[in-house]
């Protein structure tokens, strides 16, 4: 083989990525009780680790809560929490499904996490090291049915300012009136030899008193890694955090970006809460 095809060869391999990184999506569905809190837990494939996830209800307005959305650690005994995704759902209505999603890479992020108390302390930004970025995260609650928490929040954060890019995750919840709960915040934190996190966000509508939601979809040709919503406004609270698929893509992964649904219960005005993907090009 000549000299000009094989620089021809090597040209063409230095201008592929190193390695693309492989995702899966697992969704595990459970049917919630009335007047109780039900947790539902999706689990990675072997040989992969979890980057993000989400929290899904169908019940309807006022019915329903997010109490928590965060990775758990699964029988490896490793004491990490990157095995899996747990949805914690409180509900009041009859019998509706709760769904838990994990997203999964074959990666090997770092898990990090703060303690906090709801209605006490102020929530913390949890901040990825040096050189690395979150790919998700999320927040764990002590909530219970009689002493349930509304989420307010759980985004990716710049960690101080607010003004440049992403390199911590922060959340927030509104405590049971006077009483104060135990919380944690988690942030999952991704090498740039792992994948280079795309943050998208967007904002929508949620009416007074009535539930609305809205999506915001990865750039074409990448897939969600993460997912936050936000709304920040006492009174309302989180019920869905969990992935979408374009109008365009029927294959039922829910890889395409994010959906958000607020709960706008006790507010006499329409409120803006935000929506959140965490994003990564796969090719």
């Amino acid at each position: 083989m000549g000299a000009v095809a094989l620089a021809a060869i090597a040209s063409l391999l230095l201008a592929q990525p190193a390695s693309a990184v492989k995702l899966r999506y697992v969704a595990v569905v459970g049917v919630g009780s009335p007047d109780s809190v039900r947790t539902v837990e999706a689990f990675c494939p072997a040989g992969f680790k979890v980057v993000g996830g989400g929290a899904f209800s169908n019940a309807v307005y006022s019915q329903t809560r997010i109490q928590g959305s965060y990775p758990i650690d699964g029988p490896d005994g490793n004491e990490k929490a990157d095995d899996g995704w747990r949805a914690t759902m409180w509900n009041t209505g009859m019998f509706p499904n709760f769904e838990s999603q994990a997203i999964c890479a074959d990666v090997k992020p770092e898990y990090r996490s703060k303690p906090w108390s709801v209605g006490i302390t102020a929530p913390p930004r949890v901040k990825c090291l040096t050189g690395t970025k979150p790919s998700g995260g999320g927040i764990e609650t002590a909530g219970t049915f009689s002493l349930p928490v509304g989420l307010l929040s759980t985004r990716p954060s710049d960690g101080q300012d607010e003004d440049t890019q992403p390199e911590a995750w922060f959340a927030n919840a509104s405590p049971p009136g006077m009483q104060v709960l135990n919380a944690r915040t988690y942030a999952i934190c991704v090498e740039p030899g792992d994948f280079r996190p795309r943050y998208r966000s967007g904002s929508f509508t949620a009416g007074t008193q009535d539930q609305d939601f809205g999506t915001k979809s990865c750039r074409t040709g990448d897939q969600v890694v993460g997912l936050g919503g936000a709304t920040n406004a006492t009174g309302s609270a989180l019920v869905t955090i969990f992935g979408m698929d374009n109008a365009s893509d029927d294959d039922l992964t829910l890889d395409n970006g994010a959906t958000v649904t607020v709960d706008n219960f006790n507010i006499s005005q329409d409120i803006f809460p935000e929506v959140y993907a965490v994003c990564v090009a796969t090719g």
